[in-house]
Parts: C-alpha cells; structure tokens; sequence
C-alpha cells in the first residue's frame, strides 16, 4: 500500500482524473463502452511514434553527441548556450510542427543543461517559448495554421 500511496502523491494530477473518470463513469455507465470513441487514435498513434522515435535516437547517444557540440559552440557559457538553443529551436519549429521539435529538442536541452550546470526547468522553458515563437512564423510549424493554408491554396 505504500507503494500505491507514493504513485499517488508523486502522479497527483494523473490520479485525479483517473479518480474523476471513475465517478463519472458511475453516474454515466455508458461512459466505459463510449470512450474508445473519444480517443483520437491516429494522434494517440503519432505521438507514440514522435516518443518512441526520440528514445531510440536518446539510446543511440546522438543527442549525447549533440550536448558535447552545444557545449563547445557555447564555449562553456550559459547564456550563450540557451541563446544557441532559442534559435535552433524556433527555426525548426518554423519548419516542423513544434510539437516534433520539441521531442526531438527537449533530451539534447535537458541533458545539455546538466552538463553545463544550467537549471534544467529554465532550459526546458525557455525552448518551449521558442518553439511556439518559432511555430508562429509559418503555416508548418502549428497545426492549427494548416487549415488556414488549406483555405488559401484552395482560393488560389
């Protein structure tokens, strides 16, 4: 039960909804057999695909190789190492989805930080500003510019 009750405390928003479904599945019983339905599978199945595609290239140590190059182009200072990431990560944002750069950019910031003696969280902020900065600039980089872009070639 120990066990149990630390999960619990350390996952305490997780165990919240679980205990909210739960409720809710009893004052609404055609909640279990309906929520198949409410998941979008397809997303569910990408950013599967985006995490387990991150791992393997974590377990490969290219990002470790990655963090040793950061490091050296910042030349051992922090700010110009968060200044390196600030750009990488909103350029590719603008590129890719950011959501995609994120998985791909958050293992490379985080164990960069570590290395560098930069607060992680301030690290992993800072790039999660940048890539939404960085997403903003073009149709590509959010998803909910795509729709957009649609209408607009469709006028063309």
């Amino acid at each position: 039960m120990g066990k149990l009750t630390e999960v619990i405390k350390r996952e305490w928003f997780l165990s919240l909804l679980i205990a909210l479904y739960l409720v809710l599945s009893i004052v609404d019983h055609s909640l279990l057999s309906n929520t198949p339905r409410f998941i979008d599978w397809r997303s569910l199945a990408f950013i599967t695909a985006l995490f387990l595609t991150s791992k393997a290239i974590e377990l490969s140590g290219a990002f470790e190789w990655a963090s040793l190059k950061a490091l050296k182009l910042s030349g051992g200072s922090g700010r110009r190492l968060l200044m390196v990431f600030v750009l990488v990560i909103a350029t590719s944002s603008a590129i890719i989805m950011n959501d995609t750069a994120m998985f791909v950019f958050v293992p490379i910031v985080a164990m960069t930080a570590r290395l560098s003696g930069v607060s992680v969280a301030k690290a992993t902020a800072l790039s999660a500003i940048a890539a939404n900065v960085g997403s903003s600039l073009t149709p590509i980089g959010n998803r909910s510019g795509y729709p957009l872009l649609l209408e607009r070639v469709k006028q063309s």
